[in-house]
């Protein structure tokens, strides 16, 4: 039921964020501060935690985010404005920090005590919201909203404890999506507990396997150079696997770009189930190099350049995969980078990985092992694999 309806402009006070020049961001916390920025937005609303740049500017209190600020992005540069008007809420492990905004990002300060924070970032995320935002775009490349069109933007609330009780169940609803997530992580963690049992510490070698390269027991290559101004934003086109999709050992497709076609030149850059990704620039993250393997899921798909592909006959790609987290190799290959303007590893890098090779039938109780375990968590992950189209609907249902 509608206790109140007011527009945007009469609920929050809105600040555009900071100017900056490319020589005021550095690469770390120690040198300036979080700046949240257009890559700090997910399409469907949300943070990016991947997307935050680090300011070393000057500032002051009035350019700072405090908890429970709004930040919506007024810029966009995606062809049908997908993030135009897509908000965070200040997370939670930023409310410590001093935390900037950029002048591409508006910062939404509620005035109206009968609005919750957080039901008013799940209000601005339902489709039609996003329409009213869509209404007022402006621009052909650079997309822009004015502050004085936002201002405009319609919004109906309920009372403050029917708010609160939507964003519990929305809360919730999020919670067991995430575990999709975490079932596959935890996938990772048994991977490398069971490798560590059946084959050593690969760096020790107490075993005495005999040592390897992986260009010599795998097909290593690079992906293709697509041009980026021909992506497209079509889900039923061909996956494109780039850096940005690989996270924590699973391909990520929030931020997916697709291929219209296929066509014989781009044969070689197919990729198949098994197949194992790793990003070359930027690889390293918190959890390790940027690695995943290829599932049926994320098929049809092609591989981009920066990407490697390996592929083998005589190695699971659960070992491939599980080899390439161990803290040496991701130490190893990190030292190899390159320093250009876009630090990356090379391809001669990777192929040069050298590691102890077991035997065949510790190869296959490795893989065998994985792939019970699997089987045990399979049904765990359909139950919640349609959590995200069930959130949007329950989100829609809830705030109407």
């Amino acid at each position: 039921m509608i206790e109140f309806s007011a527009t945007l402009g009469e609920i929050v006070e809105m600040k555009k964020g900071i100017s900056y020049r490319s020589t005021e961001l550095v690469d770390s916390e120690q040198d300036g501060i979080p700046l949240i920025n257009l890559k700090s937005f997910k399409k469907s609303g949300g943070f990016n935690e991947n997307g935050l740049k680090y300011f070393c500017g000057d500032y002051d209190n009035s350019n700072l985010l405090q908890p429970n600020d709004l930040i919506i992005a007024n810029t966009d540069l995606t062809p049908n404005g997908d993030i135009l008007g897509s908000p965070i809420l200040l997370p939670k492990e930023l409310h410590s920090k001093n935390v900037a905004f950029s002048v591409d990002t508006t910062r939404y300060r509620i005035t109206d005590a009968r609005v919750v924070p957080a039901y008013l970032y799940r209000l601005l995320q339902t489709p039609l919201v996003r329409i009213q935002f869509k209404r007022y775009l402006r621009g052909a490349t650079v997309k822009r909203f004015a502050e004085k069109d936002a201002k405009k933007i319609e919004l109906s609330f309920p009372t403050v404890e029917e708010q609160k009780r939507i964003v519990a169940i929305l809360d919730k609803a999020d919670e067991i999506g995430n575990n999709s997530e975490q079932t596959k992580i935890l996938q990772g963690q048994i991977a490398e507990s069971l490798f560590i049992e059946l084959f050593g510490d690969p760096i020790l070698n107490q075993n005495g396997f005999p040592l390897t390269t992986l260009s010599d027991v795998c097909e290593v290559i690079s992906g293709f150079a697509f041009k980026s101004a021909e992506y497209s934003e079509n889900q039923s086109h061909i996956n494109l696997v780039r850096g940005q999709n690989i996270s924590h050992g699973f391909l990520d497709w929030k931020l997916g770009k697709y291929w219209e076609k296929m066509d014989e030149s781009l044969e070689k850059y197919q990729l198949f189930e098994g197949d194992v990704v790793l990003a070359m620039d930027r690889p390293i993250i918190s959890t390790g190099l940027k690695i995943s393997e290829i599932t049926t899921e994320d098929m049809p798909a092609l591989l981009v350049q920066r990407v490697a592909r390996i592929r083998s006959s005589k190695l699971p790609s659960s070992f491939i995969l599980t080899l390439l987290k161990h803290p040496i190799f991701i130490k190893t290959i990190e030292s190899s980078k390159t320093e250009t303007t876009i630090p990356h590893i090379t391809l001669r890098n990777v192929k040069e990985l050298q590691f102890p090779l077991p035997p065949l039938e510790l190869l296959e109780q490795f893989s065998k092992t994985l792939h019970l375990f699997k089987q045990i968590t399979y049904h765990t992950s359909e139950r919640i694999s349609f959590s995200g189209d069930f959130r949007n609907s329950l989100t829609q249902q809830l705030i109407s």
